[in-house]
């Protein structure tokens, strides 16, 4: 089976076997389509890398991996992160699936990297097995809390909400640096840094992105990813105790889903106005829910907004390399841009 990297004649049957390839997880089938462009999930990251195996000529599986400089015990490490893992139907259980984490872990290897990651959601077992037999251990279950747009959020906007503008990197930079600066697995922000995210990760931008002000301040900001223009998840089958508690997931549609990104607030106060804006705006477009990823207890899911909310299990599986290890105690840094 050959391993290599993906090339554009490859992504026609690639987007084809996504749509081909449904998975299960918590009482949904739904397929995860990385269209209308291929690599746009890629691009959220400054360093990464889109494999391919093929088997006699005939793609059978792929995925994906970033490299990023972060935190780990207040030194700078180097962290992956895998993503993106699919197998042809007329290729699974094959082995696809463990040629490719082999041909990753090859390549975090001869890049010398610390650590690699995965996130996982509850409830999707074959995932978790693969990673396991490959070394990654559960580090910290995670929640995915979901507001629930309703359309009924627009009369709630904050006039000390607005959308950011580009003389605003500085401030959002030491926002996120304020709010994460205890958390493990960060990557510390500048004006450059954030200026330059704005404008390689696809649909985020200045003016995607809400900041709350007080006095001048910048108080409260996040940034919109939108799932439904990078990766759209397309509803096969949604069980009916879930269509209860999520009725923005339609059978044989896409969901209409963003999340949030490049978060960051002083206080509870000021994330409620900012996650009210943020509501409203998804009203106004048709969005169903707005996801955040998170510790349980972070303040950012232990709010009230005033919003409608469900919560969905997700697992960050860790491998360490180089002898090194991560500070079980210590928070995490999570983005929903790596879900």
């Amino acid at each position: 089976m050959l391993m290599r990297h993906v090339v554009p004649a490859d992504v026609p049957v690639l987007q084809s076997l996504m749509r081909n390839a449904p998975q299960k997880s918590g009482g949904v089938e739904f397929s995860l389509l990385n269209e209308p462009d291929f690599f746009g999930r890629a691009k959220a990251y400054e360093r990464s890398r889109v494999l391919v195996a093929e088997q006699d000529g005939e793609l059978a599986g792929s995925a994906a991996v970033a490299v990023r400089d972060q935190c780990v015990n207040g030194e700078r490490s180097s962290v992956a992160y895998e993503f993106q893992y699919f197998t042809a139907p007329a290729h699974r259980r094959k082995g696809v699936a463990n040629r490719l984490r082999d041909a990753v872990d090859s390549t975090l290897i001869q890049q010398g990297v610390d650590f690699s990651t995965a996130m996982i959601a509850d409830q999707n077992e074959a995932s978790m097995r693969l990673f396991e037999q490959h070394g990654f251990v559960l580090h910290r279950r995670l929640e995915l809390t979901l507001l629930l747009i309703q359309g009924d959020e627009t009369n709630t906007v904050d006039p000390s909400v607005r959308r950011a503008t580009p003389a605003d990197a500085q401030a959002i930079a030491n926002l996120l640096n304020e709010t994460w600066r205890e958390h493990e697995m960060r990557t510390p922000a500048s004006a450059r840094s954030v200026t330059e995210a704005m404008s390689r990760v696809p649909t985020l931008g200045f003016d995607r992105t809400f900041v709350q002000e007080t006095d001048g301040q910048v108080t409260a900001t996040a940034s919109i990813w939108d799932w439904s223009a990078v990766q759209p998840m397309f509803i096969h089958e949604v069980a009916d105790d879930v269509r209860k508690v999520l009725p923005g997931l339609r059978p044989n549609e896409p969901a209409r889903n963003w999340a949030l990104s490049m978060i960051g607030y002083r206080n509870p106060q000021a994330l409620n106005h900012l996650l009210h804006a943020i509501a409203a705006e998804a009203a106004r477009v048709g969005i169903d829910h707005v996801g955040i990823v998170s510790e349980p207890d972070a303040p950012v899911v232990s709010t009230d907004p005033g919003i409608k909310t469900a919560k969905l299990g997700v697992n960050l599986f860790v491998k360490t390399y180089n002898g090194k290890r991560l500070n079980s105690r210590a928070p995490v840094f999570v983005d929903a841009v790596d879900l």
